[in-house]
């Protein structure tokens, strides 16, 4: 009885510790936030370019259908669950001008920017800068929000661990507009230890 009191102890111990210690919940202070509102203007500025705003509009051009989409995403989903060798789409999307160019960014920015995609005006990734756990983001909040029914919106997530990069980032969604009209979403994550470096 008295080794089981002390194992119930020792293991309340243990949870009240790594709750008060190790996970500590990030806060965007006002501070953090300047200079987080600084980097997205940057980041803005990307979207403004040609390579950018042209990858969005070829691709809506294509007009794939949701369902072809909710396939392609299907077979993705498959692929990175069951660690299967990359298909020609993920080839493709990590090789187009826009996803090199983000991993070449990230690299001179020293790992301040662990993921980034581009996504279509139905949610779709047009170019990534690594492998997505899925190709289609038109059902979740990030890419829903910022789409804002075409009337685009820049959306700030809360910062959170990432498992898929091994980082606590904060997710920054941004509307890629052409002529004023919304065509596509831009999805990237921040590190947050770079965020309260500089």
């Amino acid at each position: 009885m008295n080794k089981l009191i002390f194992i119930v102890i020792v293991t309340f111990s243990l949870i009240c510790f790594s709750s008060s210690t190790w996970v500590k919940k990030p806060v965007l202070t006002p501070e953090l936030k300047k200079k987080l509102e600084t980097n997205i203007i940057e980041i803005k500025s990307w979207l403004e370019t040609p390579m950018f705003i042209d990858a969005v509009k070829t691709q809506n051009a294509k007009k794939k259908s949701i369902d072809e989409i909710k396939k392609l995403d299907k077979d993705w989903v498959d692929i990175i669950k069951n660690k299967k060798k990359e298909n020609q789409l993920m080839k493709q999307l990590l090789n187009h001008p826009v996803g090199q160019w983000l991993r070449k960014k990230n690299k001179e920015e020293r790992g301040r920017y662990p993921e980034s995609f581009l996504c279509d005006n139905q949610g779709a990734n047009v170019a990534i800068s690594r492998l997505t756990t899925d190709y289609w983001q038109g059902d979740e909040t990030k890419w829903i929000d910022s789409f804002n029914n075409g009337k685009g919106k820049t959306v700030i997530g809360n910062p959170k661990y990432d498992e898929s990069t091994g980082s606590m980032q904060i997710h920054v969604s941004i509307p890629v507009i052409d002529n004023g009209k919304t065509i596509g979403v831009f999805i990237i994550g921040i590190k947050w230890r770079h965020l309260k470096k500089n």
